[in-house]
């Protein structure tokens, strides 16, 4: 698996390389789904690394990285 957003690594591109591409954001999302305890604490020790509050960083993860799914959840 590779996470990223080119468009440039096509199905079948990567196919012949048995590898498959998810997007940040699902993958993410599938992260947290499968423990979102420690994603929450990730997210938290990333606010407390760059000294902003968890929602400011959540802020950012969706309007500036685009990372929607993957907020939604962090919101709930």
């Amino acid at each position: 698996m590779i996470v990223t957003d080119d468009a440039d690594f096509t199905p079948t591109s990567l196919e012949a390389h048995g590898l498959e591409a998810q997007k940040p954001d699902d993958f993410l999302t599938d992260l947290f789904d499968l423990n979102e305890t420690i994603m929450r604490q990730i997210v938290a020790e990333e606010a407390t690394a760059r000294d902003v509050p968890v929602d400011a960083l959540i802020e950012l993860l969706d309007e500036r990285i685009g990372l929607i799914r993957f907020s939604q959840h962090l919101r709930r």
